[in-house]
């Protein structure tokens, strides 16, 4: 499947496109919190059913708490690296939130 010149030059596929609009949107409806990436992959549970992601179900979720999904990692990294979110580390914990309009993608 063809992907779009700019997805080419962010190195993205149409669904961690898609993971970076809804984490965008959210965080713009949400301008005065910032927010863990466990966070928002709760929040986002509703736009992207941990069940439609076979494989990145954590085998350990009774043990471990299930971890972000990869493609929410990658949306927020290229978020971030086009200066859309901001990340900020506190008490060893990364937590993103809205800085401005999201480049055209």
């Amino acid at each position: 499947m063809p992907i779009t010149r700019k997805q080419f030059d962010l190195g993205i596929d149409s669904e961690i496109e898609r993971w970076m609009r809804e984490v965008h949107e959210y965080l713009g409806q949400n301008r005065d919190m910032a927010y863990s990436a466990s966070d928002l992959d709760a929040a986002l549970e509703t736009a992207f059913p941990r069940a439609d992601f076979e494989g990145e179900i954590d085998v350990l979720e009774d043990i471990f708490p299930a971890q972000p999904r990869r493609r929410l990692q990658i949306a927020l990294e290229k978020l971030v690296a086009l200066g859309a979110i901001e990340a900020r580390v506190v008490d060893s914990q990364a937590y993103y939130a809205y800085c401005e309009d999201l480049p055209e993608l």
